[in-house]
């Protein structure tokens, strides 16, 4: 049984679970925009640097909401809802 199924919530692997999660949806979403793009149109070196860091940078900065609110949490039920909400299903 985890320490979650026992009512404790492990902050730090909470916000590295949301991080994780963010960063396959990242890994996903760049790589369908590199995609289409490479079907329309010889892209350079540059313009895929350009992308991945564009999906980088958009991950993470809306990641880091819930990630610094969930060190605000004292309730656990609430940053289990939270962890919910970042579900893979």
């Amino acid at each position: 049984m985890s320490a979650e199924d026992e009512g404790v919530v492990d902050v730090s692997a909470a916000k590295g679970r949301i991080r994780e999660r963010g960063a396959q949806i990242s890994r996903t979403e760049r790589e369908r925009a590199l995609r289409r793009l490479r079907d329309r149109t010889d892209l350079s070196d540059r313009e895929e640097r350009v992308v991945r860091d564009l999906a980088a940078r958009l991950a993470e900065r809306l990641l880091v909401v819930p990630q610094s609110g969930l060190d605000r949490l004292v309730d656990d039920e609430r940053a289990r809802l939270a962890l919910e909400l970042f579900d893979e299903e």
